[in-house]
């Protein structure tokens, strides 16, 4: 008889908690290490480690799954590390339901635009990762801080992973409403104030070596602006293949095939510069209509669940374990009367 022990990536960490559960109890026959909210599962950033966690699975006769959230196309992801693992679901739209899912619950309307747009693009940075350092430093290359809004929230004194070669890194802040006064943080679901008086979002995504899309991408669809996006190569070329228009009369998208991530950022931030020197409404007139597709192409997606292999579908409707419950409310949101009521509101 099948025994199945469940790690969720969101909620445990570590390797430790498997293996202590495999020393305790030797009749489990199947682990799903389920996570869609991440590319990895937490605890094997290095094909090494996943060998060797592999190797004692087998030793102990055991099976394993996993559910994540980046797509397996070998082509388009090469990169990733997992592409050619079997047994792995990728549950690789998730985020697109995350963010309805938080859009719903705040009652948030899709922000659009002010009738006269005073900058040209918002550029919303969180954790100075690496590759976000050399993101902001060529933004700040290319003299495009006066050209948007931009947040950077890591501090002067924050030891930096990176040698900034143009920027002197500071703090960068957006309107006042868009940080919780009670803690300092912000929500990261709520967009600010300066999407409404900005034509497009430049975004860095959550990392280089894998395409996953996650709200930092799905939030500027939502309230219907252009973006372009420094991420694993080819991941405008996903996006593509998801449906989504991509913004090809204004933006040349050569970068995004280039390997090399640092000529990546290089390549885009000179399309970015571009851009900026060109006119706003001229950028807006060319991209409304493309805006309006992927905010409904967007909709499709959640609605559409043949988009989830049928293995996750089936996992998530018949888990026992009480954090299914949260996955079935993000599974199920096209289900509800609020969902409804927005694809009514915007047809």
């Amino acid at each position: 008889m099948s025994k199945t022990f469940y790690h969720f990536v969101w909620g445990e960490f570590g390797l430790e908690n498997i293996v202590n559960e495999l020393e305790k109890d030797n009749s489990y026959t199947d682990i799903v290490i389920f996570g869609p909210e991440e590319h990895e599962i937490g605890f094997a950033f290095h094909d090494t480690e996943f060998v060797m966690f592999k190797r004692f699975l087998d030793y102990h006769n055991v099976n394993l799954k996993m559910i994540l959230g980046a797509p397996t196309n070998s082509i388009l992801n090469y990169r990733y590390q997992f592409k050619d693992f079997k047994n792995l679901n990728p549950w690789h739209t998730f985020f697109a339901n995350f963010v309805i899912q938080h859009i719903l619950y705040l009652k948030a309307s899709p922000y659009g635009h002010n009738n006269v747009i005073n900058k040209h693009f918002t550029s919303m940075n969180g954790r100075a990762h690496p590759w976000r350092c050399m993101f902001i430093d060529y933004m700040y290359k290319y003299n495009l801080f006066d050209k948007g809004y931009i947040s950077w929230h890591n501090s002067e004194n924050w030891q930096y992973p990176y040698d900034f070669k143009w920027w002197a890194p500071k703090k960068l802040n957006f309107d006042k409403n868009w940080v919780n006064p009670s803690n300092g943080f912000y929500d990261m679901y709520t967009v600010p104030i300066e999407f409404k008086d900005s034509l497009f979002s430049i975004i860095s995504e959550s990392n280089l070596q894998t395409i996953f899309v996650t709200e930092k991408t799905y939030l500027p669809i939502y309230h219907k602006r252009p973006f372009i996006i420094f991420g694993a190569p080819y991941i405008h070329q996903y996006l593509k293949s998801l449906g989504f228009m991509l913004f090809d009369e204004i933006i040349d998208y050569s970068f995004d095939s280039v390997d090399d991530d640092e000529k990546r950022c290089d390549m885009l931030m000179k399309e970015v510069a571009k851009l900026c020197n060109t006119n706003i409404e001229k950028l807006r007139k060319k991209s409304i209509t493309k805006v309006e597709h992927n905010f409904n192409n967007l909709l499709k997606i959640v609605e559409n669940k043949k988009l989830i292999p049928k293995e996750v579908r089936r996992t998530i409707e018949n888990g026992t374990h009480e954090r299914f419950d949260l996955y079935r409310n993000v599974l199920n949101i096209s289900n509800t009367k609020d969902f409804l009521n927005l694809i009514n509101k915007d047809t």
